[in-house]
Formats: C-alpha cells, sequence, structure tokens
C-alpha cells in the first residue's frame, strides 16, 4: 500500500506584514502632513534678553577761575574750546589762541572771564572815520578823561545826546581789545578853542 506524502500549507509569513503596515502607516503620516503649515511659537524676547541698565554719565566739575593759555590741556581747554567753535581735542594750541583772539581780543582767559568778556567787534570802524549818531531816539554819548600815558577814557558820566543823522565827529581811538567803542572828537562850532572827546558805543553810530 502506497502512503501519500504529506504535503506542508505555506503560511503567512507575520513579520513581513508588520513591517509592511508600519510603512505604509508612515507613508500616510507622511501625507497628512505635506501641507500642514510649521507652528511657530511666539517667544517673549524678555525671558531671553538680558535686561540693559543705562549708566550715568561722570559729572566733570570744570575750575572755572583756571587761566586757559597756550600750552593748557583738559577738560576746561575742550569747554573753552566748543566756546569758540574749533575742533575740541583738550590741547591749547595755535588754533584755539587765534580763535579766542579773534572773538575776545586776548589770547588767555578763564571760562568764567569769557562768560563776561565782550566779543570784539568785527565791524568796528578806523581811526579817522566820520561817524553820525545812529539811533532813531538819539545817540548818548559819555564824557571822556585824558589820562598820563596820553589815552583818553571814559568817565562813565553823560555828556550830551546827538539827534538821528546828525554828525558827532571824527574818531581818534578805538577801545581794546573788543573795539566796541570808539573816543570821537567833535566837530562843533568852538572846536577852535576848546577840543572835546566824547565815548561812544560803536553800535550806536554810522560812517558818514
Amino acid at each position: 500500500m502506497k502512503t501519500k506524502k504529506a504535503t506542508a500549507k505555506k503560511g503567512i509569513n507575520t513579520e513581513y506584514l508588520v513591517i509592511g503596515g508600519i510603512a505604509v502607516a508612515a507613508i500616510g503620516i507622511a501625507l497628512l502632513n505635506k501641507d500642514k503649515p510649521i507652528e511657530v511659537v511666539d517667544q517673549d524676547p524678555t525671558e531671553t534678553q538680558p535686561a540693559v541698565i543705562p549708566q550715568t554719565p561722570a559729572t566733570v566739575t570744570l575750575n572755572q577761575t583756571l587761566v586757559l593759555k597756550k600750552g593748557s590741556k583738559g577738560n576746561e581747554v575742550r569747554r573753552l574750546q566748543a566756546l569758540l567753535g574749533v575742533t575740541v581735542d583738550g590741547d591749547f594750541g595755535t588754533i584755539t589762541e587765534t580763535a579766542l583772539k579773534a572773538k575776545k581780543g586776548v589770547t588767555q582767559i578763564t571760562l568764567a572771564a569769557y562768560a563776561t568778556t565782550a566779543t570784539v567787534n568785527a565791524a568796528a570802524l578806523k581811526i579817522g572815520d566820520k561817524v553820525m549818531a545812529n539811533l532813531s531816539a538819539g545817540t548818548k554819548v559819555m564824557s571822556t578823561i585824558k589820562l598820563a600815558n596820553g589815552d583818553i577814557a571814559s568817565t562813565g558820566k553823560y555828556a550830551t545826546t546827538f539827534d538821528y543823522g546828525s554828525e558827532i565827529g571824527k574818531i581818534v581811538a578805538v577801545s581794546a581789545p573788543t573795539k566796541s567803542n570808539y573816543v570821537v572828537e567833535y566837530s562843533g562850532w568852538f572846536t577852535a578853542y576848546v577840543t572835546t572827546y566824547y565815548w561812544v558805543n560803536a553800535t550806536d553810530v554810522k560812517k558818514i
């Protein structure tokens, strides 16, 4: 009698099914997320940026009575240069000296004196120019005194008033260093007998 050989059934390999299922799931997830926008979470900058603490600038105390001249250096010179409108480098050199002479008529000064010293009159008239009163209300002049060295100075006392447009006389001296005042030799009718000089503000007269 012949015995039939049993034929083994080929079963399904479960390992392949698991791997295949994972691959399909991964593809599906990728397709679902393809067009999904990326979510951006706002971050409070105060959480990551360190706080900035403003620094208070150091206070610089200036010596208002320090005499500033060529060769001087320091913060006082820097302040003077700023007032003069020249390069601020804290070094008093030729440029600073020239600017100071042009503006205040001196070559050395303190910061305190700078504030009270008159500025040089750049439009000052010359000795020999004839002038007339240039104020609508009249130009007031001061009396003068002749000093021992021959200079003529103001007494500080009121002398008279010249009507607008009237001739006062000829400039015989210009005040130094600011050129802000003139000594004028009066051209009146009695000058043949007495020479009279008046002290007048440069801004109050006009060249004829």
